[in-house]
C-alpha cells in the first residue's frame, strides 16, 4: 500500500500507524503550509493539561512550497521545547534511555527549513521504533492521490478525533486520565521499546 503524507513535527500515533501500515510513504514537499496542523505543531502531556510545542515560521513564506519554509529562531523554541519535554517525562519509564538521542535535536541542531528539521526528527523516531519503509518525495504538487492523507494531520480532523489505539501507561494519567493520540514521543518515553506495538 502506498500513502501519501506530510512532514509533520514528531507526529501523533495516527501519523505514525499510518506509516507502520504502509508499504512505502510518499512524502510531499511541494504543498503550501497549512496553519493549525501537525506539519508545524505536537501535542505531549503535561502535568497541567496537553501542551502543544510549536515551531515558529516565517509568515511571509507561508506561500511557498513547505520545503522552502524557514524556520524563525528570534526567540529559543527549542530551549522552551526541550525544557517541556523535560518536565513532562522525566519521570517517564524510558526517558533516561532516550535523553542523549533528542537532546542535540533541541539543543543545537538548527536548520534552515521546517522540511529539515522534521525530516531529522523523523529520522531519530524511525531509527528508535525500528521503522522502515520505502520512501520517496512527490515529483509535483497534485490536488489527489488515491491515498491521501495530507489534510487529515489537523488536531480537529474528523480522522484523527475518531482514531483510536490501545491504551498505555502515561505519567499523568493519574490527573488527567489517558490522553489518546499524543505526540509520537509521548509513546516512545512511555512505552520505549514496546512502542512500535502501540501502531
Amino acid at each position: 500500500m502506498e500513502v501519501v503524507l506530510p512532514r509533520v513535527y514528531f507526529g501523533n500515533i495516527a501519523y505514525y500507524s499510518i506509516y507502520s501500515k504502509a508499504s512505502t510513504v510518499v512524502f510531499e514537499p511541494h504543498e503550501h503550509f497549512i496553519k493549525q496542523s501537525y506539519r508545524n505543531r505536537c501535542a505531549i502531556v503535561a502535568a497541567n493539561a496537553q501542551q502543544n510545542l510549536i515551531v515558529p515560521v516565517q509568515r511571509k513564506q507561508k506561500r511557498n512550497a513547505i520545503k522552502q519554509l524557514e524556520i524563525v529562531y528570534a526567540e529559543s523554541w527549542q530551549r522552551v521545547h526541550w525544557g517541556a519535554i523535560v518536565s513532562s517525562y522525566k519521570m517517564s519509564p524510558y526517558f533516561d534511555h532516550y535523553e542523549h538521542i533528542f537532546q542535540p535535536f533541541f539543543n543545537g541542531y538548527k536548520p534552515d527549513t521546517l522540511w529539515e528539521l522534521n525530516e531529522k526528527g523523523h529520522q531519530i523516531v524511525k531509527e528508535i521504533l525500528n521503522l522502515s519503509r520505502n520512501e520517496s518525495t512527490t515529483d509535483s504538487f497534485q490536488k489527489n492521490y488515491p491515498i491521501d492523507y495530507r489534510d487529515k494531520m489537523k488536531p480537529l480532523d474528523h480522522f484523527q478525533l475518531s482514531f483510536e489505539h490501545e491504551n498505555y501507561q502515561q505519567v499523568f494519567e493519574d490527573r488527567h486520565g489517558f490522553q489518546k493520540n499524543m505526540s509520537i514521543l509521548d509513546l516512545i518515553f512511555n512505552e520505549g521499546p514496546n512502542s512500535a506495538s502501540f501502531l
